[in-house]
């Protein structure tokens, strides 16, 4: 489903992971772990096409990912980071329904009851927070809209840097739950032990920088 084979990402001259090579199945859950700065983070980017290797190949679904490919690839993945981009004077109805303006997604554009019940998922009444401007949201409570709205997106592969990062334990639960049952197929990066005792299935992506 997702493979990356002898992967090197650098940066300004300096390589931070070199020789890594990966298969996640379908419906596989990969977390992958290390110190800070060991290229966890910058992985995941590379499937979006927002981070270029120079040197590897990446394959997504059968697809090798390439400039000609990129905008193909992206129809099948979601990347979810800990950090949430916004407007602040955004509503958080506007903030939810904004991948669905962009026209590779005009055609899965979720119902308002689809919505509701996502959102009820994480906690969150979405009917009485929507009129909400973005900057009037907690962090939390703008990471569990982020999650909501990329599972809305019905992809085939998630990419989730510290997806549970701002969440408390009960919808940190409510989250492991519901890709414990999704079946799709995901790599991740935490730090969590919740999520990695939940998923078990961990690289250490030092050690493949370490021995490469």
């Amino acid at each position: 489903m997702l493979s990356f084979k002898d992967v090197e990402i650098s940066f300004d001259g300096v390589i931070i992971l070199s020789g890594f090579s990966l298969d996640v199945a379908k419906g596989e859950h990969i977390v992958l772990t290390g110190p800070s700065g060991s290229g966890k983070s910058s992985l995941l980017k590379t499937v979006t096409g927002v981070v270029v290797p120079k040197i590897g190949e990446i394959i997504c679904n059968g697809k090798e990912l390439t400039s000609e490919t990129i905008q193909d690839v992206r129809k099948m993945i979601c990347y979810i980071s800990q950090k949430i981009s916004f407007d602040a004077e955004e509503s958080a109805e506007e903030f939810m329904m904004l991948p669905f303006t962009f026209k590779a997604n005009r055609e899965i554009v979720p119902s308002r009851k689809e919505i509701e019940e996502i959102t009820k998922v994480f906690g969150i009444e979405y009917s009485s927070l929507k009129d909400k401007k973005m900057s009037e949201l907690s962090g939390g409570q703008a990471q569990r809209l982020a999650i909501a709205r990329g599972l809305l997106l019905k992809r085939d592969i998630y990419l989730l840097d510290e997806a549970t990062t701002g969440l408390d334990h009960k919808n940190r639960a409510a989250l492991i739950d519901h890709f414990r049952k999704s079946g799709v197929t995901i790599l991740s990066v935490s730090h969590d032990p919740e999520w990695i005792e939940a998923f078990e299935n961990t690289v250490d992506i030092s050690e493949s920088h370490e021995n490469a």
